[in-house]
């Protein structure tokens, strides 16, 4: 399961299943564990009420925002040129956008319904390149690396993007934002073919970076 990053850092293979922002969850839907401490701040009428308020807006957005995905994915699915409703809605393609659509996706894969895993898979790849066409190229570099298997396709790829390959650039900052974001999911097959993947990137830029850097 490949990564989409989506950083104003989220682009997964049509080969593999989708997966956020980064190759993990987003965090709204996934705290850490809070830890315990020795103190407990008063409450009021006031601060539950508020507090009540937050949660109950909180639902609302999420409720909302599942409505949206659900109707757009629709949308996408039934259109003859998915891409011009995609161009349409880009700004709407966020990490929890194909977080939740990951989700739908997951669910079709189990009920057994291969068709419309197939039709989902297209019309979120054209909804991923319509994305990655507003992101920063080093994040388009990324995206595009996270797909490529072999040392080769990887290699050919780095040649258009020489010029973001600077040792103290930004892709290396958001390679490392991304390894770190990795390396706090729980232990799984996915991680591990992920953080190996990201560390081959890491080796073959930093090759590439120090021979351009010598050659001035």
């Amino acid at each position: 399961m490949a990564a989409f990053v989506c950083r104003t850092a989220f682009v997964p293979s049509v080969r593999t299943n989708f997966t956020p922002f980064h190759a993990r969850p987003h965090p709204r839907f996934n705290w850490p564990a809070a830890k315990h401490v020795s103190f407990k701040l008063p409450t009021t009428k006031q601060s539950r009420l508020k507090c009540a308020a937050s949660e109950s807006d909180r639902v609302a957005e999420m409720s909302n925002f599942q409505k949206k995905t659900t109707e757009l994915l629709s949308e996408l699915l039934k259109a003859e040129n998915p891409r011009a409703i995609a161009e349409k809605n880009v700004d709407f393609f966020t990490e929890e956008f194909f977080a939740m659509s990951s989700a739908f996706m997951e669910m079709a894969r189990k009920e057994g319904n291969k068709d419309m895993v197939k039709r989902m898979g297209i019309v979120l790849k054209v909804a991923m390149d319509e994305k990655e066409k507003t992101l920063r190229p080093e994040i388009r570099l990324l995206n595009q690396l996270l797909q490529q298997l072999s040392e080769l396709e990887r290699m050919t790829t780095f040649q258009g993007f020489l010029h973001y390959l600077k040792s103290d650039g930004y892709f290396f900052e958001l390679l490392r934002m991304m390894t770190k974001d990795v390396e706090m999911q729980m232990d799984s097959l996915q991680k591990s073919i992920l953080l190996k993947q990201l560390e081959n990137i890491k080796r073959e830029a930093e090759t590439i970076s120090k021979t351009l850097e010598k050659a001035g």
